[in-house]
């Protein structure tokens, strides 16, 4: 989800960087937690829906670390940059800044499947969740602090 992003704001901040368990150069879905809010309601309000189907979710295109680095330092205008730290380095930083241990093993063990081979479901529409990194770093009031120029 881009909202782990918000997990490392204050490394953002001060250090110009954010890191994950994952090499910056592998591709995988990243997307925002309200179109997920979105095809959920929209599926809840179905008649047909019987509580059995899966619905992949997977963002507008499948997106690197270094990539994310790169949009983020477009939007706060300075130059941020991806650290891939081992699993446990990586865990002892989202526990530091309020990731609860079920998320952190979360993350840790997602980033370990895209690693190994991440394949892109065939059947997902990825026009269910439409909203791009840009578009999603435009609506974060939490962001606006870490912009170039701005004041502490």
């Amino acid at each position: 989800f881009f909202e782990n992003l918000l997990w490392q704001a204050s490394s953002i901040r001060d250090r110009d960087c954010f890191s994950s368990c994952l090499p910056g150069q592998v591709a995988g879905p990243h997307l925002a937690t309200d179109d997920i809010a979105g095809v959920a309601a929209a599926w809840l309000q179905r008649d047909d829906w019987t509580d059995t189907q899966a619905v992949s979710l997977l963002g507008p295109n499948d997106l690197t670390f270094d990539e994310i680095a790169r949009l983020l330092s477009a939007h706060l205008g300075r130059t941020i940059r991806h650290e891939c730290l081992a699993p446990e380095a990586y865990r002892t930083e989202l526990l530091g800044a309020g990731c609860s241990a079920s998320a952190a093993q979360g993350l840790i063990d997602m980033y370990a499947h895209l690693e190994n081979g991440y394949a892109d479901d065939p059947f997902a529409d990825r026009l269910l969740t439409p909203t791009s990194l840009e578009d999603w770093l435009r609506r974060q009031p939490a962001l606006a602090p870490l912009t170039a120029g701005a004041t502490p």
